[in-house]
């Protein structure tokens, strides 16, 4: 990697960002609030992702129209998201607010770059020679991909989070920004988009970390380990995740942040050529914020291959689909995701796939969730043979 990726890298490490939510009321007071950036997600097949945040804003009241915002502070920051994992946070400044109760927040982004990089917004992809590939000092080949935001998302990307301020005191949050899932990309790789999906954590005391190693003992750096909320159905609905590395000197090692709304998580760990396993973790147990020592131990697998999907029909081109594998039973879990993607709507007579996934021999569940509300969820069985792909074009409508 040349000396500007280097240069990049080494300065967007870590960061820590704090919003500031706290103010005084007419009985007097004040305080402070944080807010911190992570990432929890298999980070893909890219080796960085940047984004460029201008500046939060926070309101009262759910209407969508442009009144009643407050610029909670201006960010003007470029963030590696693949840097937030693993407990790093990230600090975006402080204010004070009225107290009172909030209702949502919303991300401005920025299309001007800012210092020595190339875009605002863009993932820097690692692999083998081919022409769009360029040749780092080290040897290494890689492209600087774009990111395009929709235009729709050019006013803020909105969430909708209640949050109270109390005098005198402070509220955290956590802005869990997915990029596996925010980074969707488009035909040929001529066009790639910026869609964030941004899942909001209410403390950052409240967390399960351990290592994932064989059944030999051998840690495993890369694993991809995610805790997994279950709907009243059983199905997975929210999922934080990371991947291990070493961390605090320890190989093989993870750390995810947790809602405190939850009791029940299923931690799931998966790596190539190894079973997924998984332990259910019980919050309510021991009323316990941090669990340490959570440790996940993986068998190989006698046999994998891979599987990859496209999507075609969607009403727009802009229009993309998410596609979520899952295991109907995994030891006490039940239903687990063990890998996901996403891929833009295509053209039928030239659909393109997203990059394929391994995964061990097995009968699988697909779940494919269209961007297009006028489609609707598609629930379907994929079989992975033995060192074969499994090709799937979903069609709509």
């Amino acid at each position: 990697m040349n000396k500007l990726l280097n240069l990049i890298k080494y300065i967007l490490t870590f960061f820590l960002i704090i919003i500031p939510l706290i103010s005084c009321s007419s009985g007097g007071g004040g305080g402070t609030g944080t807010l911190g950036i992570s990432l929890t997600d298999t980070p893909g097949d890219y080796d960085h992702v940047f984004v460029t945040i201008k500046e939060i804003q926070i309101k009262q009241g759910l209407d969508n129209g442009e009144s009643g915002w407050l610029t909670g502070f201006t960010v003007d920051q470029t963030f590696d998201l693949l840097e937030l994992q693993n407990g790093v946070i990230a600090d975006l400044g402080l204010a004070e607010l009225e107290a009172g109760k909030y209702n949502q927040l919303r991300l401005i982004l920025s299309s001007e770059p800012l210092g020595q990089h190339p875009f605002a917004n863009y993932v820097v992809i690692e692999g083998a020679q081919e022409e769009e590939y360029v040749i780092g000092e080290e040897g290494e080949y890689y492209k600087i991909q774009e990111l395009k935001v929709p235009s729709g998302l050019q006013t803020g990307i909105k969430i909708v989070q209640g949050f109270n301020i109390e005098v005198g005191g402070s509220t955290e949050l956590i802005l869990d920004f997915d990029a596996e899932k925010s980074v969707v990309q488009a035909g040929n790789n001529i066009d790639w988009l910026l869609k964030p999906t941004i899942k909001v954590l209410e403390t950052i005391t409240y967390s399960v970390s351990g290592v994932v190693d064989t059944i030999v003992g051998d840690p495993l750096n890369g694993a991809s380990v995610s805790a997994q909320v279950q709907d009243f159905t059983g199905e997975p609905s929210e999922i934080y995740g990371t991947k291990t590395a070493f961390i605090d000197g320890i190989e093989g090692a993870y750390k995810i942040y947790l809602p405190i709304n939850q009791d029940i998580f299923n931690i799931v760990a998966i790596m190539d050529d190894f079973l997924p396993e998984c332990r259910i973790l019980n919050t309510s147990i021991d009323g316990v914020k941090a669990y340490e020592n959570f440790n996940l131990t993986l068998t190989p697998a006698d046999a994998s291959g891979t599987f990859t999907a496209s999507v075609t029909g969607l009403t727009s081109a802009t229009d993309s689909a998410s596609f979520s594998i899952r295991m109907q039973t995994l030891g006490d879990c039940g239903i687990v995701e063990v890998a996901s993607s996403n891929v833009k709507n295509s053209d039928p007579s030239s659909p393109v796939y997203f990059d394929a996934i391994s995964l061990p021999v097995g009968t699988y569940d697909l779940i494919v969730e269209p961007t297009d509300v006028l489609q609707e969820t598609k629930i379907l069985s994929i079989n992975v043979d033995a060192d074969s792909e499994t090709v799937l074009n979903v069609v709509y409508p």
